[in-house]
């Protein structure tokens, strides 16, 4: 979503990923087949976690300080956005980001441009 200098090849994957989503949606659209994309972060998981990752202790609590709510999203929450796309309340919505990331996306942006 933001370009950040650090980690211009992983953002480059989630660029493609957003472009094609929204590709396929454009081009699958007259045979009814919706494609939308969510983009989780922060989620809960082994990797994110000091004692079960590499990742040391001040990393972990500086990724939760940098979530607008101050804790990992739950996978469940990125699960019910999942299922939201899947029922039909929904069927008119296509080449969508849904960025489920408590804000860090918003946050990172800001940071960076108030850091130049």
């Amino acid at each position: 979503m933001i370009g950040i200098t650090q980690k211009a090849p992983h953002g480059g994957t989630k660029c493609f990923m957003h472009t094609f989503t929204r590709g396929v949606a454009i081009g699958q659209a007259s045979k009814r087949v919706r494609a939308n994309c969510v983009c989780p972060q922060a989620d809960d998981n082994d990797w994110a976690h000091h004692q079960t990752s590499k990742m040391l202790w001040m990393m972990e609590k500086q990724m939760i300080l940098s979530t607008s709510i101050g804790r990992w999203t739950a996978l469940e929450e990125v699960a019910n956005v999942y299922l939201f796309l899947a029922s039909n309340e929904v069927s008119y919505v296509t080449g969508a980001l849904y960025v489920v990331d408590a804000g860090i996306t918003i946050i990172k942006g800001w940071c960076q441009i108030n850091d130049r």
